[in-house]
């Protein structure tokens, strides 16, 4: 979960603004393109990009945790 909140706060803000409406708010594409005064074309393809950044960064940093992890875990089993 902490992983995807950091992504979303690492996000461009015309990528988090329609994941906002669109996902969280609920409104149709239609909806969210009258709210921010763009074509619905814009609406959706910035929410695909948005999408797709959104789980670039999660990779990102799934990997950062991953290495970190075992790396902790290897320093845990050394012995003193």
């Amino acid at each position: 979960m902490r992983a995807l909140l950091t992504s979303l706060e690492r996000l461009r803000a015309e990528e988090y603004e329609v994941i906002a409406l669109c996902d969280w708010a609920a409104l149709t594409y239609d909806e969210a393109a009258t709210t921010l005064d763009i074509p619905v074309g814009t609406v959706r393809s910035r929410l695909s990009r948005a999408h797709e950044h959104v789980r670039e960064l999660e990779r990102a940093g799934n990997t950062t945790e991953t290495k970190t992890s075992i790396r902790n875990k290897g320093e845990d089993n050394v012995a003193t």
